[in-house]
């Protein structure tokens, strides 16, 4: 499987394929999404993910966690 395949590129896979492949980040990128923050209960920063999940305006269409800026998200789409 190529790299554009995994990073959802609309050539490589099917329109719905696309929008649902998950985004290629950087393990520095993965390490401030909600899903990394959230993974390890015995270990949740829920400050700063209360801070990142305030007036959320993005929901993730991987994990279903919310997020103020999309940025913070895996598979952001617009609430």
């Amino acid at each position: 499987m190529g790299a554009d395949r995994r990073m959802g590129a609309k050539g490589a896979l099917g329109e719905e394929e696309a929008e649902m492949a998950p985004a290629v980040h950087t393990p520095q990128e993965h390490a401030e999404k909600m899903c990394a923050l959230a993974c390890c209960p015995h270990d949740l920063p829920l400050a700063k993910i209360k801070a990142l999940a305030k007036n959320a305006k993005y929901i993730c269409k991987s994990c279903g966690r919310v997020a103020a800026d999309q940025k913070n998200l895996c598979m952001p789409e617009a609430i």
